[in-house]
């Protein structure tokens, strides 16, 4: 887990692999289940689009403060 934000209302983590921190990160929906979060896919075309547009932003607005 590299990253978490939040838009629309819900939060999502985005998460890279260890092993290869150059691939591109997946990003899930983060759900309550009782006390517990877990992680769920994004199967809505038009929520993986909006949470991508955000990403992207965020990912924008880290690498121009560098």
């Amino acid at each position: 887990l590299v990253y978490t934000f939040e838009t629309g209302g819900n939060a999502y983590a985005v998460l890279l692999d260890r092993n290869d921190p150059e691939d591109e990160g997946v990003i899930f929906r983060i759900e309550e289940d009782g006390e517990d979060e877990v992680l769920v896919n994004i199967e809505d075309d038009a929520e993986w689009e909006r949470v991508m547009n955000v990403y992207e932003q965020l990912v924008a607005q880290e690498i121009g403060e560098d």
